[in-house]
């Protein structure tokens, strides 16, 4: 199993961007922190679909990584997280491709265990990939808070791709293509529940794709930008 499960968006202006969450896709907020462990960011977390998850997150130290890379690149995609079954075999494969691990987290929380690789963005690209597990695997148990009350779907139902741009994308895809044990097709990684594709920047930043399914006619075919990153409801 390999799902796209959470993708978390970097913006310096959290409470403009969680408004236009809530007035073009209907979702409702189920969690916030002023800031999350030591990492230096906020985190404003939206359910999408039945199970997975948007997340805005804004810097909130200038001395913090986050901070830095909002500086350098802007607002955009900061981390995607990839739930599998175990991370044992995992460790081992990201080894044997010279993908380091950044941070390795394993906690205990109300509803279960939750446990997690973050892959050393320079060994990577284009974003933070972490490798989850959860115990119970269908809830996301790093959530402290309830969040299926929270659930939305008369908008959109559901987290179906992203689109990833770099200056040369088929690097791009052959270090995603490691990072997560997914071999490409026609320059696609297709996984349990949804696609990571790539795409050339063509000289114009890094702005990324996400592409939402749309619940209703109305909705569908409409596009927009958020933090820097252009979101489609297909």
């Amino acid at each position: 199993m390999i799902r796209l499960r959470w993708i978390t968006l970097l913006t310096g202006a959290p409470d403009e961007v969680c408004e236009q969450i809530v007035e073009h896709l209907g979702l409702s907020r189920c969690h916030h922190e002023d800031e999350v462990m030591d990492f230096g960011l906020s985190s404003t977390v939206f359910p999408l679909g039945t199970d997975q998850f948007l997340e805005i997150s804004a810097p909130v130290r200038d001395d913090a990584s986050p901070a830095r890379q909002l500086r350098r690149t802007g607002p955009g995609v900061y981390m995607l997280v990839f739930q599998v079954e175990e991370l044992d075999s995992h460790r081992r494969r990201l080894a044997a491709q010279q993908v380091r691990i950044v941070g390795d987290f394993d906690e205990q929380f109300p509803r279960g265990r939750w446990r997690s690789l973050h892959l050393h963005p320079a060994d990577v690209g284009g974003a933070i990939v972490s490798l989850d597990t959860s115990d119970p695997p269908d809830d996301f148990t790093a959530m402290a808070s309830p969040w299926r009350e929270h659930v939305r779907n008369h908008v959109v139902d559901e987290l179906t791709g992203v689109e990833l741009r770099a200056a040369d994308p088929t690097a791009l895809s052959r270090r995603w293509s490691s990072a997560l044990g997914v071999i490409p097709r026609d320059g696609v990684l297709a996984l349990d529940d949804a696609e990571v594709r790539f795409a050339s920047s063509d000289g114009r930043g890094r702005v990324h794709v996400v592409d939402l399914r749309a619940t209703d006619r109305g909705s569908a075919g409409k596009s927009f930008t958020l933090a820097g990153t252009t979101f489609r409801l297909v």
